[in-house]
């Protein structure tokens, strides 16, 4: 289900079962609020693309065993004038998901892009905090911003994780979170993620 240039809105007590693609993909929207919704299947349950504002998602399952919990994702060609802010993932619970915790500024599947020229795309003000999460890799949080814009503002606060019962690690590249109560700190990180 996509939603192009919607304002003042809710979506509310829906189910989404077995899509082929994204279960709900946001455009060009204000003022949304995704509240109540279920979906079933291992794949993005809401996504964000360009020019949308003030959107809340709350109440919402997604399963588990995921690929990815939540993530800002940013294709590693993008040049300028998009900024992405003040985004916040609180209070969320993840069982059993590969990525829970992403910010990829160097998103490029499939080798596809120049990596010589890193995004310009600005992410700032961006803050995780109240998770708790079960992980299928040791590094629970991957923090890749541009070399060509660093991320500002990025905050890890009361992050719980868990991998083989253990804690996890957070791995970062060109950003220097603010890491406050129980929350990994950042090791050096430099190769990008793949996928």
């Amino acid at each position: 289900m996509t939603f192009y240039f919607v304002k003042n809105s809710i979506i509310t007590r829906i189910t989404s079962k077995y899509s082929k693609n994204f279960y709900f993909m946001v455009y060009g929207c204000e003022n949304i609020t995704f509240d109540g919704v279920k979906v079933t299947a291992p794949a993005d349950c809401v996504s964000f693309g360009d020019g949308s504002r003030k959107l809340l998602v709350q109440n919402v399952n997604s399963g588990s065993d995921t690929d990815n919990g939540v993530r800002i994702k940013t294709w590693l060609f993008g040049q300028g004038t998009l900024t992405i802010t003040d985004i916040r993932f609180e209070d969320i619970t993840m069982s059993s998901v590969r990525n829970p915790i992403i910010i990829d500024h160097e998103y490029c599947p499939w080798n596809q892009c120049n990596k010589m020229n890193p995004s310009k795309i600005k992410i700032r003000k961006d803050i995780f905090k109240n998770i708790k999460v079960t992980t299928k890799a040791e590094e629970g949080v991957v923090l890749i911003c541009s070399s060509g814009v660093l991320c500002d503002g990025v905050e890890l606060s009361n992050i719980d994780l868990k991998f083989n019962g253990k804690p996890a690690k957070a791995v970062c590249s060109n950003v220097k979170p603010n890491v406050s109560g129980n929350a990994p700190k950042c090791e050096a990180y430099y190769p990008p993620p793949s996928g």
